[in-house]
């Protein structure tokens, strides 16, 4: 079961500038829920259900774009999301009222991408915060949140009316942040992606 609403409100909308903002609320309420989650390690899960979760959400989004004129243009987004997911299955059970494992209260994603002509780079964010490992809110559990800086570079462009080249370069956590989205498997450092494809018709 969900209610939600949303509300858009557009700041500014011309040929070459674009600026918009959008909230949105919701409530869900899931019976039997089916939970996975890592037990162990994450190659042993554990399925477990859930009889009564309620989520209560917020997203805002905020959404900017402008030409600036002889092939250059801006594009910037930015996402934020708060969110409880709380298991109100039995008043006596010691996890009652408790957040949902792996469930952020807060995730923020912003993209900032510059434009020429074909070429185009792109500055990537993306947060979030602690979680628990486990449906059972106690220190133990406490997954740390995180940050992540990427960077890349593309281009897509046509040869003819049939064959076009698209490639991106990828550099992927720039800071070499340590994370993990499960508990005790982190994630890679950083590292670099190379993406080349060539279409035809």
């Amino acid at each position: 079961h969900q209610l939600s609403g949303s509300i858009a409100y557009t700041v500014l909308d011309k040929k070459n500038s674009y600026l918009g903002f959008q909230i949105a609320a919701y409530h869900q309420q899931v019976n039997n829920m089916i939970l996975s989650i890592p037990t162990k390690n994450v190659f042993i899960w554990s399925i477990q259900n859930v009889g009564q979760n309620k989520i209560n959400g917020l997203e805002a989004i905020a959404s900017f774009s402008q030409d600036l004129g002889k092939g250059f243009s801006i594009q910037a987004l930015a996402n934020y999301t708060y969110q409880e997911s709380r298991d109100y299955s039995d008043p006596n059970s010691p996890t009652y009222k408790h957040i949902i494992a792996y469930s952020p209260k807060h995730m923020l994603n912003v993209d900032l991408t510059f434009l020429f002509k074909v070429v185009g780079t792109r500055f990537s964010m993306h947060a979030c915060s602690e979680r628990y490992a486990l449906n059972q809110n106690v220190p133990q559990n406490i997954v740390d949140g995180f940050y992540t800086l990427d960077w890349s570079l593309f281009s897509n462009f046509k040869l003819d009316k049939n064959n076009s080249i698209k490639f991106q370069l990828n550099f992927k956590n720039i800071t070499n942040e340590s994370y993990a989205y499960v508990k005790n498997y982190v994630m890679p450092g950083r590292q670099v992606q190379f993406t080349f494809v060539y279409a035809f018709i």
